[in-house]
């Protein structure tokens, strides 16, 4: 599992997911859940009482200063990352993914 918007911070996307599913083989066994599009605001909050000042914002990330990369995500594009899955809104601000056949890696 990868909750908390863990998997959003992550470079190799494509490759944690495969390793997903090399060790949990059996569909329905893997869950992400990540912050959506609509996260934004809150998280833009959030770092700044952290004392973390945001100085990028994209389509897909928020970059705070010291480094710091989040991304957020549209059904579509977690869609196309984690091919046939089944996507809920979590919250008002995030979803939860469950990949649900092996042959998209």
């Amino acid at each position: 599992m990868c909750l908390t918007n863990t998997w959003g911070t992550m470079s190799d996307k494509t490759g944690v997911l495969r390793e997903m599913r090399r060790l949990a083989p059996k569909p329905h066994t893997r869950l992400l859940s990540v912050y959506s599009e609509a996260s934004v605001p809150s998280r833009r909050e959030w770092y700044s009482r952290l004392g973390h000042a945001v100085l990028e914002e994209t389509r897909e990330y928020l970059e705070t200063e010291g480094g710091f990369r989040s991304e957020h995500f549209s059904e579509a594009r977690l869609r196309s990352l984690v091919g046939d899955s089944t996507i809920r809104p979590l919250t008002d601000i995030a979803y939860v993914v469950t990949v649900l056949s092996q042959r998209h890696a």
